[in-house]
């Protein structure tokens, strides 16, 4: 099952390779979401534990929220233990765990890879709340309430949230963090990268530009 698992990852990897450059060095656009799930329907989903498990979900999705996975049970809508799981591969993409939040796997340079958390950017929508005299129903624990927004409320403000897996290790991708494994000549070529004014570091092209320098 496990080999299953892995031959599904390399699918994903093969599918992102096709990806062409204009997508890539795209400008960073804000981002909303029509519901507080990621997905517009719930959907099948494999996961990996940390023990190499794997559990098949016939219905899950993933809250924005906080960015967890959730799942049907019955009519009920269950949080999956976040500390446990590994992986997780639904509707074609494939997410890593990291700080027990579903990060996707949005490219990748040999071994290592550039990952995404999409939340619900909480401070903007209070922003909204506070300017409409909206309200929110958030509740989260082991039976998850997901409801939209009142007053007509058609979107959500999404942020990307963005990490290099290098050398098996998750790196926040900030100047501060990155710095720290460069070597002299690797900043000189990392100062010169940021001088571009269309790079960024909440830009997925420019991320991976940074993501082949430090794969040298």
């Amino acid at each position: 099952m496990r080999r299953i698992f892995y031959i599904i990852l390399i699918f994903c990897f093969i599918f992102w390779g096709g990806a062409t450059t204009d997508m890539l060095f795209a400008q960073n656009e804000t981002e909303t979401s029509e519901g507080v799930l990621m997905f517009k329907d719930y959907t099948p989903a494999v996961v990996e534990l940390h023990n190499g498990k794997l559990n098949h979900q016939r219905q899950a999705n993933i809250f924005l929220k906080n960015s967890s996975l959730v799942y049907k049970q019955g009519k009920d809508v269950m949080q999956a233990r976040m500390d446990i799981i590994r992986h997780v591969i639904i509707d074609g993409k494939v997410f890593m765990t990291v700080n027990n939040r579903l990060a996707e796997i949005v490219d990748s340079c040999g071994a290592n890879k550039l990952l995404r958390v999409k939340i619900i950017d909480m401070d903007a929508l209070e922003h909204y709340r506070l300017n409409e005299g909206s309200v929110t129903n958030f509740e989260i624990g082991d039976n998850v309430s997901v409801t939209r927004l009142e007053r007509d409320v058609t979107s959500y403000p999404v942020s990307s949230i963005y990490y290099f897996f290098l050398n098996g290790k998750v790196v926040e991708c900030h100047e501060r963090a990155v710095f720290k494994l460069m070597d002299k000549r690797k900043k000189v070529l990392c100062n010169r990268m940021m001088e571009d004014s269309y790079w960024s570091w909440g830009n997925k092209g420019s991320l991976m530009q940074m993501l082949n320098l430090l794969s040298e």
